[in-house]
């Protein structure tokens, strides 16, 4: 058996993990902001306020939810051996990644590289080098 064949699926499977991992981390890390309070009465202070994802983002758990679904839908089509759908889910995964950039994307920049992988792996696994009648190939048996 082609090691491209099931490398394909694992990597797909650890981005999966990788975003539940990630979004639960979001999730529950408390994110702090420090401001400079200037009173008349007394000195200026550096106050650090502590708040949750949940208390800053407008959209609530939506943002976390959506990499981590696309990436069990690749992850989905990758086992079940659907390039197309693999492939579909790692460009979306990767432009939300881009498009997050700048607030939560960082995080999940692993995830998307190894569903890029598993994505360029999958097609390389299949390029028409098995004959169409091999016992190898499931559509014949």
């Amino acid at each position: 058996m082609n090691w491209r064949v099931w490398v394909a699926p694992i990597l797909a499977s650890i981005s999966a993990v990788w975003c539940v991992a990630i979004g639960l981390w979001i999730w529950f890390t408390p994110v702090g902001n420090s401001a400079i309070v200037r009173g008349s009465s007394r000195p200026e202070q550096d106050v650090v306020h502590y708040r949750s994802f949940s208390e800053i983002s407008h959209f609530g758990a939506l943002p976390l939810i959506v990499p981590t679904a696309v990436a069990i839908l690749a992850t989905c089509a990758a086992w079940r051996g659907i390039r197309a759908g693999l492939g579909v889910s790692a460009l979306l995964f990767v432009g939300f990644t881009f498009i997050a950039g700048f607030s939560i994307g960082g995080a999940y920049l692993p995830a998307a590289a190894l569903l890029t992988l598993a994505t360029l792996l999958a097609c390389c696994s299949s390029s028409g080098k098995q004959k169409l009648g091999s016992p190898s190939n499931p559509a014949c048996t």
